[in-house]
C-alpha cells in the first residue's frame, strides 16, 4: 500500500455492504493522508465552517442553515445514506473544505462532492481528500463506481476529477457535467 493511500481508524469488519442504508458505523471513520485528516463536523465547527456548508448542491447561508445542514447530513449517516467529512490541515488544525458520500448508495454505486476555501487551492489538498474518500469506497464500501458532478464552467473540478481518473459520461437535466469512476482492475 502506498504512502498516499488513508489509514483507517476503524477495522474494515464494521463496514456494511452496499447498499449501505439503516446501519452506522460504531465509530465515525477517521482518514488520514500525510497532510490531512479526514474527520467528522461537529455543532462546535458550525462558525469556522459556514463557508463550506452546502446540501444537495445549494450553500448555506445562514447559521442556522448551515446548523440545519449539519444535522440531515447527520441524519443521513445514522441511516446510511452518507458520510460527510471536514478536510483538516494535519500542520495547522484548520478545517479548509469538506467532502463526502452522499445521495445513498443504491446499485453498488456513491456520489461525492467537495468544496475547498479558495485560500487552499492550487496545492493538491483536494486531491488528497478525494483519493482517500475513494480508497474508503473501494475497499470499505465496496462500492462498483464513483460518480461526481460539477458546473460546466468549474474547470478546476473537472481537472481534479480527471486527474483522479475519471471520465466523463454525460450531462444531467439542470446542466451538470457528470463523471464517473469505476474501481481498479484486479492485479
Amino acid at each position: 500500500m502506498s504512502a498516499t493511500l488513508p489509514i483507517f481508524n476503524t477495522p474494515t469488519a464494521v463496514f456494511p455492504r452496499f447498499p449501505m442504508r439503516h446501519r452506522a458505523y460504531p465509530v465515525f471513520p477517521e482518514l488520514h493522508t500525510p497532510d490531512l485528516l479526514l474527520r467528522e463536523l461537529s455543532a462546535d465547527d458550525l462558525e469556522g465552517t459556514l463557508d463550506l456548508t452546502f446540501y444537495d448542491g445549494q450553500p448555506a447561508t445562514s447559521l442556522p442553515m448551515a446548523q440545519r445542514m449539519l444535522e440531515v447530513m447527520a441524519r443521513d449517516y445514522r441511516l446510511g445514506n452518507g458520510i460527510h467529512w471536514g478536510v483538516v490541515l494535519k500542520a495547522t488544525n484548520t478545517i479548509v473544505g469538506t467532502c463526502g458520500f452522499y445521495r445513498g448508495f443504491a446499485h453498488g454505486g456513491g456520489e461525492i462532492g467537495y468544496v475547498l476555501r479558495d485560500a487552499y487551492r492550487g496545492r493538491g489538498i483536494m486531491a488528497q481528500a478525494v483519493q482517500a474518500i475513494i480508497t474508503f469506497g473501494w475497499h470499505e464500501l465496496h462500492l462498483r463506481q464513483i460518480t461526481a458532478y460539477c458546473e460546466p464552467d468549474n474547470h478546476a473540478s473537472q481537472a481534479l476529477l480527471r486527474k483522479l481518473h475519471f471520465a466523463p459520461f454525460g450531462t444531467t437535466d439542470d446542466g451538470l457535467l457528470a463523471f464517473r469512476l469505476l474501481p481498479p482492475a484486479p492485479c
